[in-house]
């Protein structure tokens, strides 16, 4: 895709020479759905985290962060604060604000260490039976899409694995990655981490306008362990892989209703979305190569 955006240089910081801790950027509007999309601004926040730091030898190993409000195109405002700065592991925190105002709209804690031999392995890692991302087939241009043009789906190449229409259980398959090549970068793990709509879908059943109709919210003890959804929001947990199947990093979300008399979760601008995102530390000398993701 030559037309596709850059997203490093779209999301090129500053440092305000009067305050170190503080960094301006200017989000394009090709990474917008009907705001920036959150993985964009989480990707952001961590670049100005990374920066802050500046330690090379300490690569990102686990962040979260809650999305407090919107965040149009347009410059934003970054304040890191280093909470601790170890040998071998520091944590570091960052406010996100549109451009100079006084409101937060996302808060990001991160981890940022060297890797070490542990005994300590992940459980049920297996990659799912899968067609490879060439195999998979482009997902239908003539499918009904009720928001108009979306621009961030021009900036990824996304092959569905698990059927688009197909309600029942809470949980979608697909491989995914940045339509413009770049150099390997980690923290790109915070964009493709952050797709908490198609397995709700799914799980919810048909939708009209915002709020699910014809189904019951799926619930814990529904055996859907992977997408959740109960009266007050929906959870999600997602497995990121690389071409390889190899495991490299782990997301969750929570998207919590800030109205406590709905009686069902609407997604909307008044929502309160927590993601965690958590790398898999990879084997000695293993090269990192082009993220695909299975979950």
């Amino acid at each position: 895709m030559s037309d596709a955006r850059d997203l490093r240089a779209d999301t090129a910081l500053t440092r305000d020479p009067a305050n170190p801790s503080r960094f301006r950027g200017e989000i394009n509007e090709g990474w917008k759905v009907v705001y920036v999309f959150g993985g964009v601004t989480m990707y952001t926040a961590l670049r100005a985290m990374q920066e802050a730091l500046n330690r090379p030898e300490l690569p990102l190993v686990t962040a979260n962060a809650i999305y407090l409000a919107p965040v149009p195109p347009g410059p934003i405002t970054i304040d890191v604060e280093v909470l601790r700065d170890g040998r071998r592991a520091s944590q570091v925190a960052a406010d996100l604000r549109v451009d100079d105002s006084d409101q937060v709209a996302l808060r990001v804690h991160g981890v940022f260490g060297a890797a070490h031999d542990t005994d300590l392995t992940f459980q049920e890692v297996r990659c799912p039976e899968v067609p490879r991302p060439q195999d998979s087939p482009e997902p239908p241009t003539d499918r009904p899409n009720p928001f108009g043009h979306i621009p961030f789906h021009e900036q990824t190449l996304w092959r569905p694995v698990s059927p688009l229409d197909d309600p029942g259980r809470g949980q979608f398959l697909s491989w995914v990655r940045l339509a413009r090549d770049a150099d390997p970068d980690l923290l790109t793990l915070a964009v493709h981490g952050d797709v908490l709509g198609p397995a709700v879908g799914r799980g919810i059943g048909p939708v009209h306008g915002a709020v699910a109709r014809d189904r019951h919210p799926v619930r814990r003890d529904a055996g859907h362990p992977v997408g959740l959804a109960g009266d007050r929001g929906v959870a999600r947990r997602r497995r990121l892989r690389d071409r390889s199947r190899a495991l490299v990093g782990r997301a969750r979300q929570a998207l919590r209703d800030r109205d406590p008399d709905r009686q069902r979760p609407r997604l909307h601008p008044e929502r309160e979305l927590l993601t965690n995102l958590r790398r898999i530390l990879p084997c000695e000398g293993r090269k990192r190569r082009k993220l695909g993701r299975c979950c």
